[in-house]
């Protein structure tokens, strides 16, 4: 036989032995009852599970997407007793540093049959589809690494001929691609640790199963303030209070760059795929969608970017059952002393934030049915 040939079979009868027992034990499914819960993956799998199993009452189902914004600053007691309506009830799926692509997954498994809400609330950081709103190493939301980790338990082997290919990097790409087919690739870090402490960590999953839900309803959100927080946009200048610690002084100022705002599309893209996928799905099935800019800085950028066509907003604000809200709403809430770092509400901001967003939400749905606020 042809060494080479020979070679060559070995090397894929290799490949097939190991992709067979990474699925057996990756694939099947109970490997992810055992993530450590703090793990991107972990707290993603328990926003599924909170509301999978959580019973919805009400004719108007609404589900607030979103990452830590939405965490720490909506509040869904508040909103439903601000509503207090019972043909209302609001849920919150957001999770840390989760982006469009997590949220298109994430309701692929809680709402296959795009049923069990009918008002989806998503939120966005401008209207404009500026690209430069973040540092440049995150700004690009078709590259964050962070979505295989949090996805690698939803993710289904049919996932392999396309969730890699949504990366734009060719490394990226192979890197998701190698996760999505081998499992055991993105799990070792996590499989490692837990075989460190096992005990300690099926302690921890047991009072998580037991608390998380109790947990997430009863938060109140961060009691920390920039209060006394300044900025001169003349000279691009902050000045800090004392109390504000030097690792979040590094992540405002990296934060607050106007001049990198641009449109070159990738952020049009982006939405158009994820965002343009779950509308698409829920119109479909006959709900409402609602768009709204969420206040995610305490400084605002006073800067103005000129779109290159029609924006992704302006698209969908013109389809059947779409209601993009005033980019302004929010706006007066993006202030220090409603911010208790460079990204996240805090208490009193989520107290302010969460009545606004679900009277918003309700005169919006009302209007689009044809009923009274």
């Amino acid at each position: 036989m042809n060494p080479l040939l020979q070679i060559l079979r070995l090397a894929a009868l290799s490949l097939a032995v190991q992709f067979c027992l990474d699925a057996l034990v990756f694939r099947t499914g109970w490997y992810g009852d055992y993530l450590e819960p703090e793990s991107y993956a972990g707290s993603y799998e328990a926003t599924l599970l909170n509301e999978q199993t959580r019973r919805l009452a009400g004719s108007h189902r609404v589900l607030v997407l979103g990452d830590s914004a939405i965490a720490e600053g909506f509040s869904a007691p508040l909103a439903n007793q601000t509503v207090a309506d019972p043909d209302w009830f609001f849920s919150n799926a957001g999770t840390p540093a989760a982006t469009p692509r997590a949220w298109y997954y994430l309701l692929r498994d809680l709402d296959p049959n795009a049923k069990r809400y009918n008002v989806i609330v998503l939120p966005v950081t401008d209207y404009a589809d500026a690209d430069g709103l973040e540092p440049p190493d995150i700004d690009k939301e078709a590259d964050r690494d962070v979505d295989l980790n949090r996805l690698i338990v939803r993710l289904r082997l049919t996932d392999t001929f396309t969730f890699p290919f949504t990366y734009l990097d060719p490394e990226k790409k192979f890197n998701a691609l190698a996760g999505t087919l081998f499992k055991g690739y993105v799990y070792s870090r996590d499989v490692q640790e837990f075989l460190r402490a096992p005990v300690a960590r099926l302690a921890k999953l047991d009072l998580y199963d037991e608390h998380s839900r109790e947990w997430k309803d009863a938060y109140t959100g961060q009691n920390g303030s920039l209060e006394g927080l300044t900025y001169d946009p003349a000279r691009g200048k902050f000045g800090f209070p004392p109390s504000v610690a030097p690792a979040v002084r590094e992540a405002i100022e990296a934060r607050q760059h106007p001049e990198r705002l641009r449109v070159e599309g990738y952020r049009r893209a982006y939405r158009e795929k994820w965002l343009g996928a779950i509308i698409n799905r829920y119109q479909a099935a006959g709900a409402t969608i609602v768009l709204f800019r969420v206040p995610f800085r305490p400084v605002p950028l006073h800067a103005a970017v000129s779109p290159n066509g029609p924006t992704f907003v302006e698209q969908v604000g013109r389809m059947p059952r779409v209601v993009v809200l005033d980019p302004n709403l929010f706006a007066d809430l993006e202030t220090p002393a409603l911010f208790f770092d460079a990204w996240h509400m805090n208490s009193s901001g989520r107290t302010e934030f969460t009545p606004r967003l679900a009277r918003a939400v309700v005169d919006a749905v009302n209007s689009v049915r044809g009923k009274t606020p």
